[in-house]
């Protein structure tokens, strides 16, 4: 339904138009990949909390302070160092807390492994003139 008014110009007419229906922003679909996503973030926070109370229980508070630090400037490495910790202690390798001494050999091994892989060869090959068969042409 329109409705037609006129304005004060001559040669303009307004016409008003009933509102249109909304409809729902979000979708049955778009709200069950929403309820998804947040499910999985709440199980990621989740493994976090219980990795970092382990951590707690497995490193000395000085080397905890050192790991926070790591975590803030390198946090990759941070990672590296919190599965190679993890993973020695469900094999029984650790029998006491972590140290700082410790936790400082197991960051000069990982970057040590790092520094091993990052090599650069240059393979140079010799110009197509310097060929014992090439012409020689010094008596230009």
């Amino acid at each position: 339904t329109t409705n037609v008014f006129h304005s004060p110009h001559p040669t303009r007419k307004f016409y008003l138009r009933a509102p249109r229906k909304q409809l729902p922003s979000t979708t049955i679909m778009d709200e069950a990949k929403l309820k998804a996503a947040q499910e999985q973030s709440q199980k990621i926070q989740a493994i976090k909390q219980k990795r970092d109370a382990m951590m707690k229980q497995l490193l000395a508070p000085e080397a905890m302070e050192r790991l926070t630090r790591i975590k803030l400037v390198k946090p990759e490495m941070a990672e590296q160092v919190t599965n190679m910790i993890l993973s020695m202690a469900s094999k029984g390798a650790i029998k006491s807390k972590v140290s700082g001494d410790t936790l400082k050999s197991y960051l000069a091994q990982i970057n040590q492994e790092k520094t091993k892989k990052s090599v650069i060869k240059f393979a140079r090959r010799p110009f197509g003139d310097e060929d014992s068969d090439s012409e020689d042409y010094d008596d230009m």
